[in-house]
């Protein structure tokens, strides 16, 4: 028996409210609609309740930095975001023109 991880191919989750979805993220990709400002509370509190269902391993400090390996995978994982996006919706989605945004910012590709 091994003490490795499972691991698992494909994953998804979805976010509704009121019988309505709002997002659905899935392995390789994205899908929904524009939040409001109730949508956007509703998926935070859709990610607090799974992180707590599981406990949070690497909780996230208000004063970390990132540099060096932690800035990287970061920019690794918004370029992945950005790329899911595109593929599942379009590169002219807010969604995706957000990712791109914060990618650049940190000055990702």
């Amino acid at each position: 028996m091994s003490d490795a991880p499972e691991r698992h191919d494909h994953w998804s989750v979805r976010v509704e409210t009121s019988g309505e979805m709002i997002v659905q993220i899935e392995t390789e990709c994205l899908a929904g609609r524009e939040p409001s400002a109730a949508d956007e509370e509703a998926i935070r509190t859709a990610a607090h309740h799974l992180l707590a269902f599981i406990g949070d391993p690497h909780p996230v400090r208000a004063d970390a930095c990132l540099h060096g390996e932690a800035l990287e995978e970061v920019r690794a994982a918004l370029v992945d975001l950005a790329r899911a996006y595109a593929a599942c919706n379009g590169e002219d989605h807010p969604a995706y023109i957000r990712a791109s945004a914060d990618l650049a910012k940190i000055g990702g590709a």
